[in-house]
């Protein structure tokens, strides 16, 4: 099974899914509504190959946020991050990636300014 992010350029949302082909994996992500956004069309869903994330298929169609191992999977190895409006330093100190999170760590340095 190949690893792929999928994206739509109207939202700031991304996601890793698991296919055998890129349609598939446009398909998979717009079944499973992984832009939290009933508007966006299979026709507006864009997705580039990571061949990286292969090793961490395990049956699942994609890596979930809300699944703690996912997240850390999704911000340590393929660098997602919170968005930058939904950041909320309290949520921070409770999620399993802050330390390798990169947003984490910049508004860490703004804070202390």
């Amino acid at each position: 099974m190949k690893a792929w992010q999928v994206y739509s350029y109207f939202s700031d949302v991304s996601a890793i899914v698991f296919a055998e082909t890129a349609g598939k994996a446009k398909f998979t992500a717009w079944r499973y509504n992984l832009f939290f956004d009933a508007y966006t069309s299979f026709t507006e869903i864009y997705c580039q190959r990571r061949k990286e994330g292969d090793k961490f298929y395990n049956g699942k169609s994609y890596l979930d946020w809300e699944c703690r191992e996912d997240r850390l999977l999704l911000v340590k190895e393929f660098g997602f991050t919170c968005s930058e409006y939904l950041y909320d330093e309290r949520e921070c100190a409770y999620c399993v990636a802050k330390k390798f999170c990169s947003l984490y760590k910049e508004m860490k340095k703004v804070s202390k300014k």
